[in-house]
């Protein structure tokens, strides 16, 4: 089963990836640049991943656009994991994040309640491919 991409919004802005990057003084990766770009907000079919920690849920892809003002957004996003060393992109539905690394590309899970990573795949490709349905 493919998955599908529900809820999807287009970016309103189309300098939001340079008034991230300025902001924050971080290089988005083009790869997760064109990701976000197709899936902005988006919340995926198939929304079951793995990680070191456990089993959990991917929820929506954050918005990158600045005036959202009924999803999260990467901006929110950045100031609850205060982290440079990671891009959160998505977050679950009990408010954790699902981040790039910055260091070496892995995708890492983020809990809100401990301010711990764990990984969750090698990079952003093979981490998409591996979400499955709830069983």
């Amino acid at each position: 089963m493919n998955n599908t991409w529900n809820y999807k919004e287009d970016l309103q802005d189309p300098e939001a990836f340079e008034k991230i990057e300025k902001q924050y003084d971080i290089k988005i990766p083009e790869k997760l640049k064109d990701f976000v770009a197709e899936h902005n907000g988006a919340s995926p079919s198939e929304c079951v991943f793995d990680s070191e920690g456990g089993e959990h849920l991917f929820g929506a892809v954050l918005s990158f656009d600045s005036g959202e003002t009924c999803k999260t957004t990467i901006y929110q996003a950045m100031d609850t994991v205060q982290n440079k060393s990671v891009i959160p992109f998505a977050e679950d539905p009990f408010g954790n994040y699902i981040c790039l690394s910055m260091e070496n590309g892995k995708i890492l899970f983020w809990s809100h309640e401990t301010d711990e990573m764990t990984v969750a795949g090698d990079e952003l490709e093979s981490f998409l491919k591996g979400l499955h349905p709830i069983k």
